[in-house]
């Protein structure tokens, strides 16, 4: 699932993640705590703003908890560190909730 977030959409729509972004690593640490490890290109690749940074973190975040009942939150890293941001806009210093409303309506399980 989160390897199809690194290939980008099909079509039209604007890819949520850098286009080099390689999917290193995804465990489930803690109990609903969900631990996924991408390379450098995450960062280093991402256009900026928060609404791009909003989306490329739902887009991971949101994929895992609402797709598995068992992941209450995840922890993105780079390179299997932590991160503060992607681009500064959002910290990533604690494991991410799932947020539902950031989806478009009708997209929403």
């Amino acid at each position: 699932m989160i390897t199809e977030l690194t290939h980008g959409p099909k079509g039209k729509l604007t890819p949520t993640l850098p286009a080099e972004t390689k999917l290193l690593a995804l465990e489930l640490d803690e109990p609903g705590i969900a631990k996924v490890s991408f390379n450098r290109a995450l960062v280093k690749g991402h256009p900026g703003g928060s609404s791009a940074e909003l989306m490329t973190v739902y887009s991971v975040v949101n994929s895992l908890t609402l797709n598995f009942p068992e992941i209450k939150q995840v922890q993105i890293l780079v390179e299997g560190k932590e991160i503060e941001t992607i681009t500064g806009h959002l910290s990533l210093k604690k494991p991410i909730p799932t947020n539902p409303s950031i989806m478009k309506k009708g997209e929403q399980k």
